[in-house]
């Protein structure tokens, strides 16, 4: 606006107030928009966190579906305390 006009009129300053509105309109419904979209985003995350997290264990599906990733099966055998290897002081034999 250049310095030398005066303050600008009320119908200029209405049309101004009137398209600015209108804006910010526009960012509050966008805004709105990409809220609900992160919303959706989120909970589909969630979704799919819950079910990587599901195993034949804790979930109705089969065994079968594990995979290559079945844990190792677990020995129902009892640790005995003791250390491995021979007795002490006993010379080891091994081939030439």
């Amino acid at each position: 606006m250049p310095a030398e006009q005066g303050p600008p009129s009320y119908d200029v300053l209405a049309a101004l107030v009137v398209s600015l509105r209108g804006e910010l309109a526009e960012a509050v419904a966008q805004l709105g928009r990409a809220r609900a979209d992160r919303e959706a985003a989120r909970a589909r995350v969630a979704e799919l966190e819950t079910r990587l997290k599901q195993t034949p264990r804790n979930s109705s599906k089969p065994p079968s579906s594990e995979g290559l990733a079945k844990p190792p099966p677990r020995s129902l055998r009892k640790k005995s305390g003791r250390k491995p290897g021979g007795q002490n002081g006993h010379k080891g034999q091994a081939l030439a």
